[in-house]
């Protein structure tokens, strides 16, 4: 009988943590090409992900030339 691998272990048959870093900026990629201008704050909403996690992937993508920060915009 062969051994199933545990759905938490590396190689295993979950995903894995660049996959999920992946998804996640491809579902904020996706949200920004939709509305673009959207805050930090509004795509952490939408995308139901942590802020610190849109800040974090944001500078990625930032620096990837990917996105671009705007003007910040008070009172909306």
């Amino acid at each position: 009988m062969t051994k199933r691998s545990h759905l938490f272990e590396p190689g295993g048959v979950g995903l894995q943590a660049t996959d999920v870093r992946i998804t996640n900026q491809r579902v904020l990629l996706t949200h920004v090409s939709l509305k673009p201008g959207s805050s930090p704050a509004d795509l952490a909403r939408i995308s139901k992900l942590a802020p610190q996690t849109v800040a974090s992937i944001l500078q990625e993508l930032e620096e990837a030339g990917l996105v671009r920060a705007g003007d910040v915009i008070r009172g909306k």
